[in-house]
């Protein structure tokens, strides 16, 4: 697996516990990829971390709301459409 595939997951909502107009918080971080390595560069901070072996801590300042897929709105528009008719 090279990073590129490492980074881009499909996430199922339900194995996560989020459904449409849900929202999550969440960060992005590198680290040594050591067992164990804590996050040292976060996204969403300057704030220089503790170092290797150490905690690191997040704002979690990044959010997004769950919307349903272009597909599924369309399918609902002409679910609309067709009872119209």
């Amino acid at each position: 697996m090279d990073a590129l595939e490492a980074l881009i997951r499909d996430i199922h909502l339900s194995g996560v516990g989020l459904s449409v107009g849900d929202t999550f918080s969440f960060d992005l971080a590198s680290t040594g990829g050591g067992g164990g390595d804590p996050a040292i560069d976060l996204l969403s901070t300057d704030v220089v971390q503790a170092g290797w072996g150490k905690n690191s801590t997040s704002p979690m300042a990044y959010s997004y709301t769950v919307v349903p897929t272009p597909g599924v709105l369309a399918l609902i528009g002409l679910s609309n459409r067709h009872r119209r008719g």
